[in-house]
This record gives C-alpha cells, sequence and structure tokens, in this order.
C-alpha cells in the first residue's frame, strides 16, 4: 500500500510539471503580455519550469533581462536545461520572504503562486521591495 502511494505522488508531480510546461505568456498571464516593453528588467518569482518566464524574456528582448526565481531546486534545474540558451534570461533558487534584489527591476510579477503562500501579504510586501 506505501508503494502505491509513493507512486500516486511522483505522478501527481509529473501531471504538475505537464501544466507548468504547457503554460504560455499570452495564454497565461495577458495582462502582462501587455505591460512587457523592450528593454525592461524583470522578476518572474515562482516560475516554475520557466514558460512564462521564457515568453517573458522574448517580449522584453536583447536589451532587456529576465530572473525566474522558484523555492524549488528541481524546477529551477528543469527551467534551465529547457531555457537555459536564452540569453537574456537566468534561473534562481530562491525565496520569496527573503529577496536580496533591492530595486533591481522595473517589474516583478508573478503567477499562481500567492494563493499556495502562508503569508501572502508578507510576499507582496517583499516584492514591492524589488522595484
Amino acid at each position: 500500500m506505501k508503494a502505491n502511494h509513493v507512486q500516486d505522488r511522483t505522478a501527481l508531480s509529473g501531471k504538475l510539471i505537464s501544466v507548468l510546461n504547457s503554460r504560455s505568456l499570452e495564454r497565461t498571464h495577458p495582462r502582462l503580455a501587455g505591460m512587457l516593453l523592450p528593454g525592461l528588467s524583470v522578476l518572474d518569482v515562482g516560475c516554475g519550469t520557466g514558460a512564462i518566464t521564457r515568453g517573458i524574456a522574448e517580449a522584453v528582448g536583447p536589451s532587456g533581462h529576465v530572473v525566474g526565481m522558484d523555492a524549488n531546486p528541481q524546477l529551477i534545474e528543469q527551467a534551465r536545461q529547457m531555457h537555459g540558451s536564452v540569453p537574456n534570461l537566468t534561473f534562481q533558487v530562491g525565496d520569496i520572504y527573503h529577496l536580496d534584489y533591492k530595486e533591481a527591476f522595473d517589474l516583478v510579477t508573478c503567477a499562481r503562486l500567492l494563493v499556495w503562500l502562508s503569508d501572502p501579504m508578507g510576499a507582496l510586501m517583499s516584492m514591492m521591495e524589488e522595484t
């Protein structure tokens, strides 16, 4: 019985990764897509596998810079493998409650992250300090 439980958790993880990989900036975050301009610097907190983050990097172009950040090192590694060739895009493991960028970005965003956090207001305050 215990082995089946572990298999179920693994299957769920695979489904979650498929969902994360199927997202795009235009479909998942159209309001953000309309705000992005060439040359902007953007922090995408809770970027997961980086599917939306890649779209952000493409939108801000080579004169912009995008950092995707997630607390899950496995998701960051997958993001690096899938999108590491995008020149203006980097991925980092980090904690939304302890961001160290201090006003380094024109825009800080997250998609579907706050609902999962124990202190969403604290996360928003931390994100505001980065712009």
